[in-house]
């Protein structure tokens, strides 16, 4: 009897050590939960409250300080300026054509903490923009760009600024001409590359193009790429043949053989033009892939004419015989003289014409012209 006490007592201590270590925890899993730990403030986004805030408060005081009235602030840009992964706010004046405004102004202030990082007050044009734009060299950057209206045209200049050493600073400057609507004709991707590029327009005043007037001059639509070796926009033209400049085989030398055939074609499509073409325009494209410009104004002032009897444009000697527009024949007696720049050769010879009064020789002069698209026809005289 006795020892079947002591065993009832061993299994009650046993079992109360056993309650004891679940209790204590010391061989029991730790609990599991679901819930994350808060995150810290920093990393947590802004309502569309808070930032509703924000934007009043900075408009507020850019407003102050430039004492300006808050309907002259344009639309507010979210934009990271310093390219940090964090979105600025950028505030400036709503600038317009004959508002009066001397000044346009510009701040950048911290979303986050609505702490300024910038702000500059510059001289005003006839009309100012802000728009982001993504640059190789500095990536997100602003372009300030500023029109200009003029009697017939619209000019624009637009200054790159980057966020640099803790403030925004000018890093580089484009200037042309713009047609409307301007945003959308100056800024764009062209090379799909995602960094932007400028465009506009300018005057082909090259040769070939180096005896018209501004007013009677090719324009062209200009692209502005940023090159890396000068840490600037360059300009490449997209010429009528619609290639950017760097897109075109490279012009040579001339030969005799080759300007005879430059002369010979042209001369065919001369002669094949017996048919009224119904525009300025129409004439101009038929003429564009061997006659320069020069040549082309010159010879729509003196050597076409608009018929009304056929509704277009025919050459002037099929009405009047004035045969000094056509191109003359020339064979392997002509002779090449090169100018010394490269940029002009002459092809001549001496050749035989017809009159009433029986034949005669003068000397047949076509000046030729390197430009971007080729050796153009410049000129042609017909010297007794």
């Amino acid at each position: 009897m006795k020892k079947l006490i002591l065993m009832l007592v061993a299994v009650f201590v046993m079992a109360g050590c056993a309650a004891n270590e679940s209790k204590e925890g010391i061989s029991a899993p730790a609990p599991t939960s679901s819930t994350k730990s808060p995150e810290p403030e920093s990393a947590k986004k802004m309502t569309e409250q808070d930032i509703a805030l924000r934007l009043n408060e900075v408009r507020t005081k850019f407003a102050n300080e430039f004492a300006l009235d808050e309907a002259l602030l344009a639309e507010p840009l979210e934009y990271d300026v310093t390219n940090d992964g964090e979105a600025e706010i950028v505030l400036f004046t709503k600038k317009q054509f004959n508002d009066g405004l001397e000044n346009y102004c510009i701040a950048v202030y911290s979303l986050q903490d609505g702490i300024q990082l910038f702000a500059g007050q510059y001289e005003a044009s006839d009309e100012v923009y802000v728009t982001p734009i993504a640059n190789p060299a500095y990536r997100n950057s602003l372009a300030v760009i500023k029109l200009y209206a003029g009697a017939s045209s619209t000019n624009y200049t637009a200054e790159v600024l980057a966020y640099k050493g803790d403030t925004l600073t000018a890093v580089a400057s484009v200037s042309a001409e713009v047609g409307e609507p301007y945003l959308e004709n100056i800024i764009i991707d062209v090379d799909a590359d995602n960094f932007q590029e400028f465009k506009g327009y300018g005057y082909d005043l090259g040769p070939g193009s180096d005896r018209l007037s501004r007013a009677d001059g090719v324009m062209e639509e200009l692209v502005f790429k940023w090159s890396d070796s000068t840490s600037s926009y360059e300009a490449a033209a997209i010429g009528t043949d619609g290639l950017l400049d760097d897109e075109r085989n490279s012009i040579g030398e001339i030969t005799k053989d080759k300007a005879i055939q430059i002369v010979q074609v042209a001369q065919k499509l001369q002669y094949d033009w017996m048919s009224p073409i119904e525009t300025e325009e129409g004439v101009k494209e038929l003429m564009r892939p061997f006659f320069s410009n020069n040549f082309i104004y010159e010879f729509m002032q003196d050597g076409a004419l608009f018929s009304e009897e056929y509704n277009g444009y025919l050459q002037k000697y099929t009405e009047t015989g004035d045969m000094s527009w056509l191109m003359p024949t020339y064979n392997d007696d002509a002779e090449l003289e090169k100018s010394a720049d490269g940029i002009h050769a002459y092809l001549k010879q001496s050749i035989e014409q017809q009159s009433e009064d029986g034949s005669y020789y003068v000397q047949a002069s076509t000046s030729l012209v390197k430009t971007k698209y080729g050796w153009m026809i410049d000129k042609i005289e017909y010297l007794e």
